[in-house]
């Protein structure tokens, strides 16, 4: 991240004009726990953490965290000053992830449960995991010829 936008973002974060409104906005139903990927100085981080969000916040910059610990002392956003690439999670543990390009986007596809938001297209993609497919299909459409098959084929006669 370049100096000037760690600047920019500090005097943000300092002011409390946390997003925009196009933002602010596009992030209003997103709930829960939130995986704010190279955030920065964490604005959007901080906007969800006081409407009621757990939100964890990574970045590489150390200079965002240092801004972010001077102005903000109290926050309840979890840091970790990593890169994006670095999270190695495959599973879904975050009800929301944000991403800021798209190299981030196959990652948030694992780890989220609800939604990707998508900083550059400024939309929410909503996510439906297997699990979940599955067991929507399974109450749709009752059980399969192969579950049967699988079911028996496990238990004992």
């Amino acid at each position: 991240m370049k100096l000037e936008r760690v600047e920019t973002q500090r005097n943000r974060l300092a002011s409390g004009n946390l997003v925009d409104d196009a933002t602010g906005t596009l992030i209003d139903n997103v709930t829960g726990t939130v995986l704010d990927i190279n955030g920065g100085v964490g604005l959007i981080s901080e906007y969800l953490s006081n409407r009621g969000c757990q939100v964890t916040l990574v970045d590489p910059e150390r200079l965002s965290f240092s801004f972010r610990k001077r102005l903000v002392p109290d926050s309840k956003v979890r840091t970790m000053n990593i890169d994006g690439h670095d999270i190695k999670l495959n599973k879904p543990l975050y009800d929301f992830v944000i991403i800021r390009n798209l190299t981030h986007v196959e990652l948030a596809k694992k780890i989220c449960k609800k939604g990707i938001v998508n900083l550059i297209t400024m939309e929410i993609e909503y996510v439906v995991s297997d699990t979940q497919e599955h067991e929507q299909v399974s109450e749709t459409n009752g059980p399969t010829e192969l579950d049967e098959v699988s079911e028996t084929s496990i238990l004992p006669s």
